[in-house]
């Protein structure tokens, strides 16, 4: 029990570390199509992707609240058709969204490596875990709705292994929707 509160509260502070350090910086590209007029709307730099930052992703217009994301205009030369991508990543996290050529969201997904855990998730590896070591989680949240936000925790006792899965409120799940 000991062994996993320490190695809770670890993961608890580094995790709420590497939370609130997070950059997103997309591709650099000089779109004309996407470019920010400062003159007219104010900007921010995007500095960590919450849950109040989704629906600015759900259409390429919202992108341009943030000075530091930048779209990458792509055209499939086969079959002649004009998207949008973003794209970034570090070391604990992974963006990626592509939008239609008028800018709605087609598909996105941002996943979160070592992060802090729902308090439904803690309870429930408390109880069901208590012997357990947990190694790393994360989270991924698909096509940045909150609700499609699924836990992926891996925990180690002696030699044996588990992956467990999580749904948004914390549920129990048999696997990711992604996988």
């Amino acid at each position: 029990m000991k062994t996993v509160n320490n190695s809770l509260k670890m993961l608890l502070v580094s995790g709420f570390l590497f939370t609130n350090v997070q950059l997103v910086n997309a591709q650099d590209c000089k779109c004309p199509e996407v470019a920010i007029n400062s003159e007219s709307e104010p900007t921010t730099v995007l500095v960590f992707l919450g849950e109040n930052d989704y629906p600015n992703f759900l259409n390429i217009s919202g992108l341009k609240k943030y000075s530091n994301v930048i779209t990458d205009k792509s055209v499939d030369s086969f079959a002649e058709i004009t998207y949008y991508r973003v794209e970034s990543s570090n070391k604990n996290t992974k963006l990626f969204a592509t939008y239609s050529a008028d800018g709605k969201l087609i598909t996105g997904y941002l996943t979160t490596k070592n992060i802090r855990l729902p308090r439904a998730v803690l309870v429930f590896l408390v109880q069901n875990h208590k012997d357990w070591t947990m190694t790393s989680n994360k989270s991924i949240v698909t096509d940045f709705d909150a609700l499609r936000t699924e836990y992926e925790v891996k925990v180690k006792k002696d030699r044996n292994k588990k992956t467990l899965y999580f749904d948004y409120a914390g549920q129990p799940i048999s696997r990711l929707a992604r996988s």
